[in-house]
C-alpha cells in the first residue's frame, strides 16, 4: 500500500514519467521509476538509480546544449557521466527525439553553430562560409560538401539541423 501512494504521488508530480514498478530486491521492496529524458527536470533524473543531483545537472546542460538527446549512446558524452552504471540506468530511461531543438543553418550565427557541442570553431566557420559562398542550403546533406564535415560527424550533427522553419 505505501508503494502505491507513493508511485501514484510520483505520477502526479511528474506526468512525464512513462512508467514506475515495484520489484523485490533481496526481501526489500524498490520502485523502478521510467523517466523521459528529454523533458524531465532534474528532480525527475535523480528518482533515477545513480543519478544524483551533480549528473542530473550535467544531463540537463548536455541536453540543452545539444537541443534535446537522439539516442541513449549519447548518455556516455556527458562529462562525468562514464562513472554510472549505464546498463542499470538505461533500463530507467527513454527517449522522444521528435521534440529536438534543430538550428536553422541558414539563420544561425557563427556563435550559435559554435556552442553546438559537436562543432568546433573551424567547421562552424567553414558552414557559415559554405553558405555565403553558395547561397542558402537547400538540403541538410549539402554540408557534406564542406571538408571539415566527414560522414561520422555528418550523421552525429545532421538530426540538429534544418534548412527551413
Amino acid at each position: 500500500m505505501k508503494f502505491q501512494n507513493l508511485s501514484l504521488s510520483l505520477k502526479n508530480k511528474f506526468p512525464l514519467i512513462k512508467e514506475i514498478k515495484e520489484i523485490d530486491i533481496k526481501k526489500k521492496k524498490v520502485l523502478l521509476i521510467n523517466v523521459e529524458l528529454n523533458f524531465e527536470d532534474s528532480i525527475a533524473l535523480i528518482s533515477v538509480g545513480g543519478i544524483c543531483p551533480f549528473y542530473a545537472n550535467q544531463t540537463i546542460k548536455y541536453r540543452n546544449d545539444l537541443g534535446g538527446f537522439i539516442s541513449l549512446k549519447q548518455f556516455p558524452e556527458i562529462w562525468g557521466i562514464e562513472k554510472i552504471d549505464l546498463e542499470r540506468v538505461s533500463s530507467q530511461i527513454t527517449i522522444d527525439n521528435s521534440n529536438l531543438i534543430k538550428i536553422n543553418l541558414n539563420t544561425y550565427t557563427l556563435e550559435g553553430l559554435w556552442n553546438h557541442p559537436f562543432l568546433n570553431y573551424k567547421q562552424s566557420k567553414s558552414i557559415i562560409n559554405y553558405m555565403m559562398q553558395h547561397d542558402d542550403y537547400k538540403l541538410i546533406e549539402d554540408i557534406q560538401d564542406i571538408v571539415l564535415i566527414d560522414s561520422i560527424l555528418f550523421r552525429k550533427i545532421a538530426p540538429y539541423f534544418k534548412t527551413h522553419d
